[in-house]
């Protein structure tokens, strides 16, 4: 057994959390995707890993309610699931945290992991209840502690103005 992130300990032989079975998605005449099996279990980190074009993003798009397989299944908790948007995905439990570290580049990316799960009026939030509330982040963002006087892009990354 391997300890994970927070404390959760894989169980060899535990039923798949998610599970894909032989999953495929064409675009016209180009394979992106074909016959994609795998599994996902509690305490496991699982990472998709490849060359450019080998169909990394089109797996996470299928996982996330972008995009639909074009063949095989995927199945939560052991039940067949097709998601026909990204908010189906994120209610059964499915974030993704894309490439692009903010969506709202002048945003601090901590909140943009948060976008679509903000507070709403009388307490209520939308979306899932184990969503973080305000005040669940780190109080100080910067690598020494301090918060920086301007959000700033992180290194590498352009900021289109």
């Amino acid at each position: 057994m391997s300890e994970a992130l927070g404390g959760a300990v894989a169980v060899p032989g535990a039923p798949p959390l998610l599970e894909l079975r032989d999953v495929g998605k064409d675009y016209g005449s180009v394979i992106a995707l074909d016959g994609i099996t795998t599994t996902v279990r509690a305490g496991e980190v699982t990472c998709v890993l490849g060359d450019n074009g080998a169909g990394k993003s089109t797996l996470i798009k299928i996982l996330s309610g972008v995009h639909r397989p074009d063949r095989g299944e995927v199945l939560l908790d052991g039940q067949p699931v097709s998601f026909g948007a990204p908010r189906d995905a994120l209610d059964a439990g499915i974030a993704t945290v894309y490439q692009d570290l903010a969506m709202i580049p002048l945003m601090a990316i901590w909140r943009n992991f948060f976008l679509g799960a903000e507070p709403t009026r009388g307490g209520a939030r939308s979306g899932a209840s184990t969503r973080p509330r305000r005040g669940d982040h780190p109080p100080r963002a910067g690598r020494d502690g301090h918060r920086p006087a301007r959000p700033r892009p992180a290194r590498g990354h352009p900021v289109r103005r």
